[in-house]
């Protein structure tokens, strides 16, 4: 079921406008940048009266506070109530200690419904990664996940997803992974076309047939 779409999206941090559903991976490696970079991208989201949602690498309470102030956001003064969520990203993933694609997936659908219930112009996400270094039962199927991402973006059209990966974190092998789940990626601060992506048709169907 497809919730409706909206106007093209404003990033913040480029000039470049895309179409909603845009599921776009970030690697990084200058931290300084990667905090100009996000936090542009949440004001965009703010002043465009969407739903914004910040899966962080940091604990929860106090420090997630302090945490979105180190990205440089500016906070409007007529923000909504639950119009930002910063949440623990590790808990959101995986709140019984298991990652489990499917729920990820259904907790998604759910606060699309919720932002546009709550008269919110659209929702965007974007989540650090980090945490996935960790060993959590399921993880084995992160890129699967990320593949299946590309599918409910056109039920659900989140004004857009992006993914950030610290490359100072990442093997060869994920490096890969993570550029054949994701169409679009962040280049020095502009939003290009990946030329490594795999439609989840044909990546789905091939990582299926080898289990």
């Amino acid at each position: 079921m497809c919730y409706g779409q909206k106007k093209d999206v404003a990033f913040g941090f480029t000039d470049q406008h895309l179409s909603p559903g845009g599921h776009l991976c970030y690697i990084y490696t200058d931290e300084e940048e990667h905090c100009r970079t996000m936090g542009q991208f949440v004001e965009s989201g703010l002043a465009s009266g969407e739903k914004v949602a910040y899966l962080a690498d940091a604990p929860s309470g106090d420090e997630l506070e302090r945490y979105l102030s180190s990205l440089g956001v500016n906070l409007p003064e007529d923000l909504l109530p639950g119009q930002l969520v910063v949440s623990e990203a590790e808990t959101t993933y995986c709140p019984d200690g298991a990652f489990l694609p499917e729920r990820m997936i259904e907790t998604w659908h759910s606060m699309y419904r919720q932002s546009i219930n709550e008269g919110f112009s659209g929702v965007r996400v974007t989540g650090e990664t980090g945490w996935t270094c960790n060993a959590h039962p399921g993880m084995e199927r992160w890129f699967e996940y990320e593949s299946m991402l590309n599918v409910i973006v056109n039920d659900v059209p989140f004004s857009s997803i992006i993914c950030q990966y610290d490359a100072n974190r990442l093997g060869g092998a994920n490096l890969y992974e993570v550029l054949r789940v994701h169409p679009l990626m962040i280049v020095r601060g502009q939003i290009l076309h990946n030329p490594y992506y795999e439609a989840p048709e044909q990546y789905l169907s091939r990582l299926r047939a080898s289990a």
